[in-house]
């Protein structure tokens, strides 16, 4: 998502500064953007179902994949935001408004807790805790559910 935003907000030099003759350099940052949308959304849905718990991770994948479409929807109605302002900034403003929102999710999903070689969360309470403190591969379940409920007490 960061290399999306980063092209997306890019591409607004070559718009605002430049001349017909580097219009290729455009085309290239959208690529690049597009390449980076793309490459989030793949992993995008293996990533969510790993941080909701098992007892809600259908319900919690719904919900966003919904939030999602709402986005999908919103859209077309950014990109043609151009069509009611004129000038450079009718190119600019949805380029900047994606690439922003795009730099925002990216830092947004920075935040987010690391599941490599973690066991994942089955209920409520272990996903409160997930990523809170260090396990070891060989740590057991019922010793780790210990070691939360004592650092709880």
């Amino acid at each position: 998502m960061l290399t999306a935003g980063v092209a997306c907000v890019c591409t607004l030099f070559p718009i605002l500064y430049g001349t017909k003759d580097i219009s290729w350099m455009t085309m290239a940052l959208s690529l690049v953007g597009k390449f980076g949308a793309s490459a989030a959304f793949a992993v995008i849905y293996i990533y969510t179902a790993e941080l909701f718990p098992t007892v809600m991770r259908n319900s919690g994948l719904g919900i966003s994949s919904v939030v999602a479409r709402v986005g999908g929807i919103l859209a077309p109605y950014i990109a043609d935001i151009g069509h009611v302002i004129s000038g450079d900034m009718a190119v600019v403003l949805p380029l900047l408004l994606f690439g922003g929102a795009s730099i925002f999710a990216g830092l947004l999903a920075l935040l987010l807790p690391e599941t490599a070689n973690k066991m994942l969360p089955d209920t409520v309470e272990d996903a409160k805790n997930f990523g809170r403190y260090v396990t070891c591969e060989k740590t057991s379940t019922k010793h780790l559910k210990a070691v939360v409920l004592f650092l709880h007490s």
